[in-house]
C-alpha cells in the first residue's frame, strides 16, 4: 500500500500496485469502475481462478508456495507444511491482507473464523482444485 500511497501524492489518483501477489488498489480502473484484480489459479499460473472487484483503497494478498516454494514455517511448530494450496485475502488493510493470508495457509480450516469478526474482509481459500470463499467480496 505504500507505492500506491507514495504514486498518489505524487498526482497519479488510479493506480493498482502488484509487488509479489500483495496488490493495492487506490482510485478507479476506469471512470465509474472499481479496480479487477485476477486471483491467479495456484495449478496453472498462467490462468485465473477468480476475479474480485476491489475499491479503492482496497487491498488484494495471496500466498501460496506455487511460485517460491516451500518458505512458509508455522511460527509456533516450526513446521514448513501449510494446509491450503493458495489463500487470497481481500480487505481495506494491505499489511493485514498479507499477514492474513499467509496465517490461512499455516492454520487451515480454522481460519475461517477470523473473518467472522472482520465483516468486510474476505478469503478465497483453495486446496486440491477446490475453493472456498468467505466474506462480501465473493459473495
Amino acid at each position: 500500500g505504500v507505492v500506491a500511497d507514495l504514486l498518489v501524492v505524487r498526482g497519479v489518483p488510479n493506480v493498482c500496485v502488484n509487488a509479489s501477489g500483495d496488490i493495492a488498489c487506490r482510485g478507479l480502473q476506469s471512470p465509474g469502475e472499481l479496480w479487477t484484480v485476477g486471483i491467479t489459479n495456484p495449478y496453472d499460473t498462467q490462468s485465473v481462478i477468480r476475479a474480485v472487484s476491489v475499491p479503492d483503497g482496497w487491498a488484494v494478498a495471496t500466498s501460496g508456495l506455487y511460485e517460491r516454494g516451500s518458505h512458509i514455517a508455522n511460527a509456533v511448530t516450526g513446521d514448513v507444511g501449510v494446509h491450503y494450496d493458495s489463500a487470497t485475502v481481500v480487505g481495506p488493510d494491505a499489511g493485514l491482507a498479507d499477514a492474513l493470508a499467509t496465517a490461512c495457509l499455516v492454520e487451515g480450516p480454522g481460519c475461517a473464523r477470523w473473518f467472522v469478526g472482520l465483516p468486510d474482509w474476505s478469503v478465497y481459500l483453495v486446496k486440491d482444485g477446490r475453493a472456498e470463499f468467505f466474506g462480501p467480496a465473493f459473495a
